[in-house]
């Protein structure tokens, strides 16, 4: 199928009533010649369509992913989509992220050790302050980002 045919049939099913179209439609999304960020974003936040999500979790959408960080928390993420969404956005706005500190607090940690805004002595403290079930999940999420020694001295702890 020629490209015209492409970005007409992106065109016509996105902008569809119906969601099957929609869905349909976000196979030629790199097709759009236009940018169709902000009704992804739109689309997902409406309806939570996990492939919508994975479309936008893009570095160069870093800026309107932070701006909107709040309201997709809100929705269902998978672990991987939120590690991601923090590493993409560290460098964005410092205070959308904030939120964390009540919602999910590994993951504020997290963007702290991505910004270097706390030292991996502290954040191995205050992993401690996290539920016993979620500690094996941030070491392996700060594993990258600390020095492992730090990593294998909690491991050993468990053991």
């Amino acid at each position: 199928m020629p490209d015209d045919y492409k970005i007409d049939f992106f065109n016509t099913f996105f902008n569809s009533e119906y969601s099957y179209d929609k869905r349909a439609a976000i196979r030629y999304v790199e097709f759009a010649q236009t940018d169709v960020t902000e009704k992804l974003l739109d689309e997902y936040l409406s309806s939570g369509y996990v492939h919508y999500l994975n479309l936008l979790v893009k570095p160069e959408n870093a800026n309107i992913l932070a701006q909107n960080a709040e309201g997709i928390w809100e929705t269902e993420l998978y672990h991987s989509h939120k590690k991601r969404i923090i590493e993409i956005c560290a460098s964005e706005n410092p205070d959308s992220f904030d939120f964390l500190k009540s919602v999910d607090y590994s993951y504020y940690l997290l963007y702290q050790i991505i910004r270097k805004e706390i030292e991996p002595e502290v954040l191995m403290e205050k992993l401690e302050e996290l539920d016993t079930e979620q500690h094996h999940f941030a070491l392996l999420h700060f594993s990258k980002w600390i020095d492992f020694s730090f990593v294998e001295e909690k491991v050993k702890q468990y053991i």
